[in-house]
């Protein structure tokens, strides 16, 4: 069973403490749903592992890109909007934040850039209809986001949606070993009607986003 989420939405994020209202709204992943992730060859929801082969209709009309602040390991600021409306990363250079005495450090005591970028992709359970959303930002994950755009390409001016079932991949590295992937395998394209249209994912950024994936 396919469900079709409908949703009114903003399209740019703005910064939680301009907003308090819409930031209490937001708490526990309200505005995406069930935040997704994918981290050493697993699928997980919060500490919950989401089973490889789980199939979820793709809202990929509401893909979204940008870049996220972080301050001490929470998102604190976001520049993203929808990748159907050819939007671009700005600049880093245009962000701001860019005294590196004044970042916080990573585990090896590093500074680390406060400055993110990060993907979203809405996503809706096959089964019970429940929105997720996969947040990430690793090279493995965008190639994936890539092989999907690209085969999505020739149905963007009609309603038919990908339908996918999460799995996983591996490559080995010279340095690293063992290296695993996201893939989002394509079961099936469905004819969403003129639903789809008007299926539309708030983008304003949840509390419980912080995607500190490995970078491969």
């Amino acid at each position: 069973m396919n469900v079709i989420a409908r949703m009114n939405t903003a399209a740019i994020a703005i910064p939680h403490e301009d907003d308090p209202w819409l930031e209490l709204a937001n708490e526990a992943g309200g505005q995406f749903g069930k935040i997704i992730k994918y981290a050493k060859g697993e699928w997980l929801h919060g500490e919950n592992e989401v089973p490889i082969g789980t199939e979820f209709l793709v809202l990929i009309r509401d893909a979204m890109r940008g870049w996220v602040r972080f301050a001490e390991k929470k998102p604190v600021e976001h520049r993203i909007g929808y990748i159907r409306d050819n939007t671009k990363f700005a600049d880093r250079n245009e962000l701001g934040f860019a005294d590196k005495s004044l970042w916080d450090t990573n585990d090896r005591g590093e500074p680390n850039d406060p400055w993110a970028q990060q993907h979203y992709l809405p996503l809706q359970h096959c089964e019970n209809g429940d929105l997720y959303c996969w947040v990430f930002n690793s090279h493995g994950a965008k190639q994936a986001f890539r092989d999907l755009a690209r085969a999505y390409s020739p149905y963007r001016k009609t309603n038919v949606l990908p339908v996918i079932s999460l799995q996983s991949n591996s490559y080995r590295h010279e340095t690293y070993g063992k290296i695993p992937v996201p893939v989002l395998k394509i079961e099936r394209w469905d004819d969403c009607g003129a639903a789809a249209a008007s299926t539309e994912v708030l983008a304003a950024a949840t509390a419980d986003i912080n995607d500190d994936l490995p970078p491969f």
